[in-house]
């Protein structure tokens, strides 16, 4: 069974080779093609796809107009997969060598199986790894519709192989820059008949140079993909409990969004600010009821002004509190 691995590259010079000999020249599946999508890079990314594309046929290297992101650089992709099943592998990271022959396995096995989860290992460098924990183990197998509930919270991760029919008629969600791709995985579950779990390993790198790690505007088009995901839930008619979950969740990821932005508004200038503030009150008035956690500092409350009040106020008085706590520790400290 072929294997389409589809990979968008940008500014990736520092870890990209480790991620094509992963693919290319460590895996024990070599029935493999690997289409790497140069997103206008403008360190030496493009030279050392060109570099690997003439030692090997199997990689294909295409190139987008203008820099759009991730999302939209593997939809050019997927118009050029040839094999049975696909997966996406970030060019910051890498497989394990048995990833791929791992991965194949449920597809042969069991004609059902329509997606198959890698084992999703964290790497913080130096040696410090950790599993992204989830409740299955290699070899388990559930519908799709409890592993499209269960990623509307990330109890399951989203990094996996799924067969190609159902990633070209669900190619990745291109509403926003960033975070948008995630909703793609939701729908992938959803419409997979069964989803499998192996343990072909994906390392997942995290580093400060990622774009959903650095702090900037971008992070804030959280807000925006996960209201197209409500609009698509909503285009899918799925259950009122299931939107009413997924609600939830997005509440909650709103609420981390005033989080993000009152810790560090210091580092945004007015314009900025500005700009936050009016994309924080747009998304608010996407939701309607009250959200199942009633507490203070997640409360839906009316008028907006009062809404920002009683955020403004939570995060204040979390910030004294932690205060209080590191001098509390830090005087225990010294006395000890």
């Amino acid at each position: 069974m072929k294997i389409s691995v589809l990979m968008a590259v940008y500014n990736s010079e520092k870890w990209l080779p480790q991620a094509l000999q992963s693919i290319l020249v460590d895996q024990t599946h070599q029935d493999v093609e690997l289409i790497a999508i140069d997103d206008c890079s403008t360190d030496r990314s493009p030279e050392i796809l060109t570099e690997w594309q003439a030692r090997d046929v199997r990689l294909k290297v295409l190139r987008t107009p203008v820099n759009r992101g991730q999302a939209v650089a593997r939809n050019l992709g997927i118009a050029n997969i040839t094999g049975d099943v696909v997966c996406m592998v970030d060019s910051d990271d890498w497989l394990d060598s048995k990833a791929l022959e791992l991965i194949i396995k449920p597809f042969e096995k069991n004609p059902d199986v329509d997606c198959a989860l890698f084992r999703l290992v964290k790497d913080y460098g130096n040696g410090r790894q950790k599993d992204y924990d989830i409740p299955y183990q290699d070899g388990d197998v559930i519908d799709g519709e409890k592993a499209f509930r269960q990623s509307l919270t990330w109890i399951i991760h989203g990094l996996y192989a799924i067969r190609s029919d159902i990633q070209r008629k669900f190619p990745y969600d291109e509403s926003t820059r960033l975070y948008s791709d995630d909703n793609t995985t939701r729908i992938h579950y959803l419409h997979s008949r069964k989803v499998a779990f192996t343990g072909g390993t994906y390392y997942y790198r995290q580093h400060e140079e990622s774009h959903t790690a650095r702090l900037s505007m971008d992070r804030f088009l959280y807000m925006e993909a996960n209201l197209s995901m409500k609009r698509q839930l909503e285009q899918e008619h799925v259950s009122p409990d299931i939107l009413r979950l997924y609600e939830e969740h997005r509440w909650l990821n709103y609420i981390g969004q005033w989080a993000l932005y009152y810790y560090n508004k210091e580092y945004f200038n007015a314009t900025e600010r500005k700009e936050i503030l009016k994309r924080l009150n747009t998304c608010h008035n996407t939701f309607s009821g009250q959200p199942h956690r009633l507490k203070f500092g997640y409360i839906r409350l009316s008028p907006y002004a009062l809404f920002v009040l009683q955020e403004k106020l939570y995060f204040t008085l979390r910030s004294i509190m932690e205060w209080y706590r590191r001098s509390y520790c830090c005087a225990t400290c010294t006395k000890s």
